[in-house]
């Protein structure tokens, strides 16, 4: 009986109560503020090539200089330790040398692969 009631009350609550919405309000102007934001977004120049490289080159020249200068400075403190460290120790700094040389690898790795498509689609 409680359920029964509470759901004639519900209901009479849905129909009594006034239905404001307004997603079907045309007089907010809704379609004006949406074409306004389009419009921001529309392409009126064309990126050309010689910008996004002089934009990319100083990020990417930092970049490479950054990873050589840690590369560079890994390498000398794994060489020290391996230098004055004993058999065991001596084991443990060859397995994070794998480390190192996939870092090496990535770094250097991604410097030649952008060069090449670069070289390559510059023409088209």
């Amino acid at each position: 009986m409680k359920k029964f009631l509470v759901s004639i009350i519900l209901i009479m609550m849905v129909i009594i109560v006034p239905n404001c919405s307004k997603a079907f309000d045309f007089d907010n102007d809704i379609i004006k503020p949406g074409e306004n934001f389009l419009d921001k977004g529309a392409i009126n120049e064309v990126l050309n090539e010689d910008q996004v490289v002089d934009t990319v080159m100083p990020i990417a020249r930092v970049l490479i200089a950054v990873g050589t200068f840690v590369i560079t400075l890994a390498v000398a403190v794994m060489a020290i330790k391996y230098l004055i460290s004993g058999p065991d120790k001596r084991a443990e700094l060859k397995g994070q040398l794998v480390g190192l040389a996939i870092s090496a690898v990535v770094i250097y790795g991604a410097v030649f692969i952008w060069s090449t498509m670069y070289d390559i689609f510059k023409d088209f």
